[in-house]
């Protein structure tokens, strides 16, 4: 185990960006836009690491679905969740 938070709940943060997006590749996207912002705050100021991260990849994740909503507009067709691929 590690020190570092973004380490330690990266697993969480997927997940909440994946159920949020449908997506793996956009989750992976947000994931790292996460450990962007992430990397440029001072992390004692923050009192709960892992809510700040949550909030962080929720919060980017609610503006790709934005951003994906004004792009999906023009598509009438079902829209299912990207399939997730697991290890065996």
């Amino acid at each position: 185990m590690t020190d570092d938070p973004f380490v330690t709940h990266r697993g969480l943060l997927f997940t909440v960006a994946y159920e949020m997006l449908g997506s793996a590749a956009d989750a992976e996207d947000v994931v790292q836009e996460t450990w962007l912002r992430w990397a440029d705050v001072s992390q004692e100021e923050v009192r709960d690491l892992r809510s700040y991260l949550v909030r962080i990849v929720t919060r980017l994740a609610l503006n790709r679905l934005r951003t994906v909503s004004r792009r999906r507009e023009e598509y009438v067709g079902e829209w299912l969740p990207e399939p997730l691929l697991t290890q065996s």
